[in-house]
């Protein structure tokens, strides 16, 4: 049985989320101080709240689902993937094999950066929903029908999409 001591989790893969965030809020300030020139009649005080509050909003929307990547676990059954995650609350879910339609392996910018890659598994279920990007860049584990197993080296990426391909291809075959 394979696990995800198997295919280990770059912890630094942590570094995404807060980078986006960092970024996000320095275009929100690149802006704020372009638009600054016109003055709306905002105090210096009333700036600095809305700065922490946006703040605290980027590191909640952007840093708090990633931690959920410490609580992912998984194992390759003979019929089924297995799953099992929550940082708050706990989920469990199978994927079969014979119900994958789609296993793709994606970089992004700050993935790159950081040398990491995400394994998305796709089932039926998950092929009638579509989902914005910014949903689907910090999605881990089971969400919706689709997988993501993300920060991952190439080497254990490319192997765990092999042994996915391998066994949903036998699950298939034997239907």
């Amino acid at each position: 049985m394979l696990t995800e001591q198997d295919y280990p989790i770059q912890k630094y893969w942590l570094l995404k989320p807060f980078a986006v965030a960092f970024f996000y809020l320095l275009a929100f300030y690149a802006l704020n101080n372009i638009s600054h020139g016109v003055n709306f009649g905002q105090s210096m005080m009333s700036l600095k709240i809305t700065y922490f509050i946006i703040g605290v909003a980027a590191l909640f929307l952007f840093c708090l689902p990633a931690f959920t990547v410490f609580t992912l676990k998984f194992s390759l059954e003979e019929d089924y993937l297995q799953l099992q995650q929550g940082l708050l609350s706990s989920k469990r879910g199978n994927v079969f094999y014979s119900k994958i339609q789609d296993i793709s392996i994606q970089q992004g910018i700050i993935d790159r950066f950081l040398g990491l890659y995400t394994v998305y598994i796709q089932t039926a279920a998950a092929a009638a929903r579509v989902r914005s990007s910014i949903y689907t860049t910090f999605l881990v584990g089971l969400s919706d029908g689709r997988v993501s197993v993300p920060g991952l080296m190439e080497k254990q990426a490319l192997a765990l999409k092999e042994e996915l391909l391998t066994r949903a291809s036998k699950a298939r075959s034997s239907l």
